[in-house]
């Protein structure tokens, strides 16, 4: 796995090794020796990866957790103290109350600075997938939307082609498509629904036909709100995405996919989900995926649970 990983895993992984060795007075060698000694000692995806090891030592762990407890204890602290302190000086309880919620957001702001100064980055590994995303990391990304005019779905509908020309390198494993609902109305279709879905649809042709079938167009249809007393989306953005999931869940769904076939859509293992003003930097789906692929990303699911133990079930990035 490690000569699969990028060079910036790679380099974390080493300067990982470098600060642990020091903090236990040995050899970088001898360390990694350790290190690999008990990844061959077990089996499974993760235990026998020598990273489980290098993340996992005490000598790291326990800096982040004694830097955590340290965090908690004065923020709850600092505030109280203040306060407490100016009602004591001034004589006056109501003046303890009504300064400790201000004193609180100046003081976290002022701790969080300072604790995230003095403290290493984390980092997360991942898979330099140079070939491109495999078959077992198929990702569609999709950009939420409102539908309400021709010349806004054609426009976030062109994002598509720069988002797949700028991450060409990612592979034929990458599709890219508009999750569209419609906006809210007074009956269960508007006039303009269907203009606006034939032209988005010969859009959706039009990049399949220049770069191959990678582009695809989902909408579904409103249900009536009780509450709202309107024709709506269920569930608004949150129920599209559930609605787009069972869909390349089970093949069946209240989504309507077009562009992409049944089979294609089906071996979608990741989804990424941008807002209609949120834009994908160059090369970045290459990189989320290869994450996401690294045996100490991958999720791990509790059967009994229901709920992922290990690993990341959603992943967000940083966004600028």
């Amino acid at each position: 796995i490690y000569r699969q990983m990028d060079d910036d895993s790679k380099a974390y992984y080493r300067h990982l090794i470098s600060v642990s060795a020091k903090r236990r007075n040995t050899t970088e060698y001898e360390l990694s020796k350790k290190y690999l000694e008990e990844s061959r000692a077990h089996s499974g995806p993760v235990k026998n990866h020598i990273g489980y090891y290098i993340l996992n030592d005490t000598s790291i762990t326990s800096k982040k957790t004694a830097g955590g407890k340290a965090y908690i204890t004065l923020d709850i602290l600092v505030p109280l103290l203040i306060s407490i302190t100016l009602g004591i000086f001034f004589k006056n309880l109501l003046l303890t109350l009504a300064v400790l919620l201000p004193l609180w957001e100046i003081s976290r702001s002022l701790l969080l600075y300072i604790f995230l100064k003095a403290t290493d980055r984390s980092y997360v590994p991942a898979l330099a997938l140079e070939d491109g995303v495999p078959d077992k990391g198929r990702t569609l990304c999709v950009i939420t939307i409102l539908v309400d005019s021709e010349k806004f779905t054609l426009e976030h509908i062109d994002y598509l082609e720069k988002y797949y020309l700028s991450n060409k390198k990612a592979g034929d494993n990458v599709h890219f498509g508009i999750l569209a609902d419609f906006p809210d109305s007074v009956s269960q279709t508007a006039p303009s629904d269907a203009v606006i879905l034939e032209k988005a649809h010969g859009a959706i042709d039009f990049l399949n036909k220049k770069y191959g079938n990678h582009f695809c167009f989902i909408h579904r249809e409103r249900s009536f709100n009780k509450r709202e007393n309107s024709w709506i989306g269920r569930e608004r953005k949150r129920g599209a995405i559930e609605s787009l999931c069972e869909l390349i869940r089970e093949g069946s769904s209240e989504s309507i996919c077009y562009g992409l076939d049944a089979e294609r859509l089906s071996g979608v293992s990741y989804l990424i989900t941008l807002d209609g003003d949120t834009k994908i930097m160059p090369g970045s789906i290459r990189k989320m995926v290869g994450s996401m692929l690294h045996p100490l990303n991958r999720a791990v699911v509790d059967s009994d649970k229901k709920c992922v133990v290990s690993g990341y079930g959603i992943m967000q990035p940083r966004a600028s």
